[in-house]
């Protein structure tokens, strides 16, 4: 029944719409535009500008589609799952379940199991729209290669946006969680460029343009896998930790 009202929480406050709805509108407008670029910047008088721009590949047009999800739509989407995890301002929610719940399982993981299965149901909208304008615009394309970029976008979703969660929890603070992620996003983009730091950081899961090339390889995405389950069950744990009756 608990599980029910935190989905029913979702739908009837329209986040599920709102999510649904950025991740389909993010996969739409940035493959488009990316596929478009060369016309529209030939369209426009450059004077003696030369432009050389190129048609995309596949993959590098479903690559900006991972490239702007891993960004604002991150920061969006950990808002919101963290903002479902929390108990909220209500006081009387709060004494409730400060004094009758005896473990912080029961009252926090019936909200991040829904609020993650919404996150998984966008995930999915996000990818089918993506896959459609790529096979839109390419008669071929290797969808054994998506699903498995797509795979490891989620993992790196769930990563990011249970520690968010977790983060939100005990601090009560969603969106400040929230900006801590994408702080932590960003600050991990600006070593990706260095090979041991991105076989292992969970950053390298979001925008997997090497498995849109060749498919999951455990050389190159195993050990940021392996991490990734690991800095999860380590977030799961200190969840299970969290005193509900903290003042």
């Amino acid at each position: 029944m608990i599980y029910k009202l935190e989905f029913l929480k979702w739908k009837r406050s329209g986040q599920l719409w709102l999510l649904w709805g950025l991740f389909a509108f993010f996969a739409l407008t940035s493959m488009v535009m990316t596929y478009y670029l060369k016309d529209i910047m030939e369209s426009m008088d450059a004077g003696n500008l030369q432009l050389v721009l190129q048609k995309p590949t596949w993959q590098a047009l479903f690559a900006s589609y991972l490239k702007n999800a891993a960004q604002l739509l991150l920061l969006i989407t950990t808002y919101l799952v963290a903002l479902n995890c929390t108990l909220g301002n209500s006081e009387a929610l709060n004494l409730f379940y400060k004094t009758n719940a005896k473990s912080p399982w029961r009252v926090f993981l019936p909200k991040i199991s829904v609020s993650l299965g919404v996150l998984a149901s966008a995930l999915c909208v996000g990818g089918l729209c993506a896959t459609y304008v790529t096979w839109a615009f390419f008669d071929e394309l290797a969808i054994d290669k998506i699903i498995a970029t797509l795979l490891l976008q989620a993992l790196g979703y769930l990563v990011f946006v249970l520690f968010g969660s977790v983060l939100a929890i005990w601090t009560g603070r969603p969106f400040i969680a929230a900006v801590v992620v994408e702080v932590i996003v960003l600050v991990a983009t600006l070593f990706s460029g260095v090979k041991t730091f991105a076989t292992w950081a969970p950053t390298s899961l979001l925008q997997s343009e090497m498995a849109l090339k060749q498919g999951f390889a455990w050389d190159e995405s195993g050990q940021a896998v392996l991490f990734s389950l690991f800095l999860c069950a380590i977030f799961l744990g200190v969840l299970l930790i969290r005193p509900l009756k903290k003042s």
